[in-house]
């Protein structure tokens, strides 16, 4: 089929009972683009996993393309200077056909890194509200703005309050 299949960690527990562990590393891609102009807070998005999300041992919890779902939390245009922002929240994984919760913060690592590599000596890093951090804010000059299906974000897992994981 399609969906592609979890393995390693993930085969041993039902994924419905899967409980993502914080600090995890994790790059996803929109699979559809985001027009800025009609898009609202709310909207939906839908994006695929970059490459295969990893337990602190190697284990496959997630593989590459699955499927991440979220929602838009804020479509904000500005006229001077022009400018869109966009925040994006990413909520669970499908796992063979389950729901997974995701909590997730950006991961400025390759940003900083790519920016170092350019000979830039700045970056900002714009952060999201208080209140709001597991939200990406992205920024986009220009008005009319259309984030194009492909664009990928770096984030890093973020443990749910309370619980602990054990992965046999």
């Amino acid at each position: 089929g399609d969906q592609p299949e979890a393995d390693d960690a993930a085969k041993s527990h039902s994924a419905k009972s899967l409980i993502l562990p914080g600090g995890l590393p994790l790059s996803f891609a929109l699979t559809t683009s985001i027009q800025t102009d009609t898009a609202a807070a709310g909207d939906s998005f839908s994006a695929r996993l970059v490459d295969a999300l990893r337990d602190e041992k190697g284990r496959i919890l997630a593989s590459k393309g699955t499927v991440v779902e979220g929602h838009l939390t804020l479509v904000q245009s500005y006229f001077k200077p022009p400018e869109v922002q966009v925040m994006l929240r990413p909520e669970a994984l499908r796992i063979r056909g389950a729901r997974v919760a995701l909590s997730a913060m950006r991961d400025w690592r390759r940003v900083m890194l790519e920016t170092k590599q350019a000979g830039k000596k700045k970056l900002e890093i714009v952060l999201p509200p208080q209140g709001e951090e597991y939200d990406g804010l992205f920024r986009f000059q220009g008005m009319h703005i259309v984030i194009p299906a492909g664009f990928r974000s770096d984030w890093r897992t973020v443990a749910a309050s309370g619980t602990q994981v054990a992965l046999r």
